[in-house]
């Protein structure tokens, strides 16, 4: 079963970089790529079938509150989250979406792409 991935993130150069970062694995993947925060909602309202990952790039303390209140939207998927600073506040807030996976803005994203390979290699092992 393939699995799915969401992406969100707002800003186009942010996006441009992570999903150059990961289109190798994405390209495994049932990929859809949200930039509008209500788009990424309605999105998360549908029923998937198979494993589910949304990585989630959140660029300042608005976008990681809007993404918070979307918990119980988020609580059947794998969450991959990538967060605008180290501060504690940020990473308390961040670890309520009981993430698998934190990275940061400032990184060149090679970690999720890491990530995001073991997660397929091991989903395809358990369905083969």
């Amino acid at each position: 079963m393939q699995t799915n991935l969401i992406v969100y993130a707002s800003g186009r150069t942010c996006r441009q970089r992570l999903l150059k970062a990961i289109h190798r694995q994405a390209a495994l993947c049932e990929l859809q790529t949200h930039a509008n925060i209500d788009t990424l909602r309605t999105s998360l309202r549908r029923f998937f079938q198979g494993p589910t990952w949304a990585i989630l790039v959140t660029e300042n303390r608005l976008e990681l509150n809007e993404v918070i209140q979307m918990e119980c939207l988020l609580h059947n998927m794998r969450i991959i989250l990538i967060l605008y600073n180290q501060d504690q506040e940020t990473l308390m807030a961040g670890h309520t979406l009981y993430p698998r996976f934190i990275s940061f803005l400032e990184s060149d994203f090679r970690d999720v792409g890491s990530v995001l390979e073991k997660v397929i290699h091991n989903n395809q092992i358990l369905t083969n």
